[in-house]
C-alpha cells in the first residue's frame, strides 16, 4: 500500500534526523529509488509483453523477463530497507528493527516462491512494533 510505504519513509527522515543518523535515511532513499526504477523497467516490460500479445510473438521470453526484473528490483530495495532497519536498531537500542531487518531480507529473497510475502508481513509487524515502543521511550 503506497500510503503506508509513504508514512513509513517519513518516520524514517524524522528518526534519521532525531538520531543524527544519516543512514536511516539514505538507505530509506536508495530503496525508494530502487523501486521507482524497476517500476519504470517493469512498465516498459509491460508494454513489450503488450506489443507482443497483438503481433502474437512468444510472451515467454518476455513475461520470464518481467519476473525476473521484479524480483532483482525487490532484492535491492530489500536490501536497502533492511539496512535502513539495522541502522535504526542500532541508533534506537529497539530490537524489533533488527527483527524486521532479518524479515524484510528474508522475505524478499524468498518472494520469488511466495513464502516471501508471509516473512514480509512479520517485517511489517515488527517494524510496527518498533514504532510503537520508540513512542513509549519518550
Amino acid at each position: 500500500d503506497v500510503a503506508g510505504a509513504v508514512l513509513i519513509l517519513l518516520a524514517l527522515r524524522r528518526l534519521s534526523k532525531a538520531y543524527g543518523n544519516d543512514a536511516i535515511w539514505v538507505n530509506a532513499r536508495k530503496a525508494l529509488l530502487a523501486v521507482v526504477l524497476g517500476l519504470v523497467i517493469i512498465g516498459i516490460i509491460i508494454g513489450v509483453i503488450i506489443s507482443e500479445l497483438y503481433t502474437s510473438a512468444n510472451l515467454v521470453p518476455s513475461s520470464t523477463i518481467g519476473f525476473y526484473t521484479s524480483w532483482v528490483v525487490a532484492i535491492i530495495s530489500g536490501k536497502y530497507i533492511s539496512d535502513a532497519y539495522d541502522e535504526l536498531a542500532e541508533s534506537s537500542g529497539v530490537n524489533d528493527f533488527n527483527n524486521a531487518a532479518k524479515r524484510s531480507w528474508w522475505g524478499v529473497l524468498l518472494l520469488g516462491i511466495a513464502v516471501g510475502i508471509i516473512f514480509l508481513i512479520f517485517a511489517n509487524i515488527h517494524a510496527l512494533l518498533g514504532f510503537r515502543r520508540l513512542k513509549n521511550m519518550q
